[in-house]
């Protein structure tokens, strides 16, 4: 049997440290599980299979942002070049300080340097660079 190692570093189990859901079959519903990672969000998982909650926090993903900063940046820079747009809304299952320093220290750095991202703003108040757009 190929080894799951994909549905270990999904994001649905960042938030569940220390257990090896590579053991589990992607088709039967998980045991009873333990870990000193967030309670509730494990307890939501009981009895659903691997596959199945990987997949419903993949169709909440829109688009699938996952690699390099530099290839995230890039996707997202030919997005921007095709629609359009003012931005981005980053969603992601589970915010953890990890993540937020993986968006803030790498990709927004990479952004600003191609340009798609301010490095500044314009005025002193929010509102009025909220409304700048």
């Amino acid at each position: 049997m190929p080894r799951r190692t994909w549905i270990c570093s999904s994001r649905a189990c960042r938030a569940s440290p220390g257990i090896d859901f590579s053991k589990f079959d992607l088709d039967q519903p998980l045991p009873e599980l333990k870990t000193n990672g967030h309670q509730s969000s494990l307890a939501k998982w009981i009895g659903k299979t691997p596959r199945s909650i990987v997949q419903s926090y993949a169709s909440k993903a829109g688009i699938d942002f996952t690699g390099t900063i530099d290839h995230v940046a890039g996707m997202m820079q030919d997005i921007m070049q095709e629609v359009g747009g003012d931005g981005f809304l980053l969603f992601n299952g589970y915010f953890d300080r990890r993540y937020i320093m993986e968006v803030c220290d790498g990709l927004v750095p990479e952004l600003q340097r191609r340009g798609l991202t301010r490095t500044g703003y314009s005025h002193q108040c929010f509102k009025d660079n909220l409304l700048e757009f």
